[in-house]
């Protein structure tokens, strides 16, 4: 398969794995193309799910390619964690999860930024 194959083998992928670990899910919503200034390039829109409770957590993106903007500013994965569920290392966990996505996608790098004031994501990094 080429790299970032935007076929139907990945939304195949996505619905037939589970990402299931012991105290999240990851539920896949959508595919999508990523926003500006990086629209050439495949977005994975998943909810973050608390085992325990089945209830939202937040919500993960996953921009699943490569150019100058993804690499130097905003990453290939963004997060949103609602403030009820912070402090459990979601963030963190949902990269774990995601990793046999990203071996599917032969990505060997997942490019990882914040904003130098976010200690929250500094630490999840």
């Amino acid at each position: 398969m080429d790299k970032f194959d935007t076929t139907m083998n990945d939304i195949i992928f996505l619905k037939t794995s589970n990402f299931i670990g012991d105290e999240i899910e990851l539920q896949f919503i959508e595919k999508s193309m990523a926003s500006e200034p990086d629209t050439a390039i495949p977005n994975y829109r998943f909810n973050i799910v608390e085992s325990a409770s089945n209830k939202s957590a937040g919500t993960l993106n996953f921009r699943a390619g490569y150019n100058e903007n993804i690499e130097n500013f905003r990453g290939n994965i963004g997060f949103t964690v609602f403030k009820s569920h912070r402090g459990n290392n979601y963030s963190t966990k949902s990269c774990l999860l995601l990793i046999p996505f990203f071996e599917f996608l032969e990505m060997e790098t997942i490019w990882l930024t914040c904003n130098k004031n976010n200690h929250a994501s500094r630490e999840s990094i």
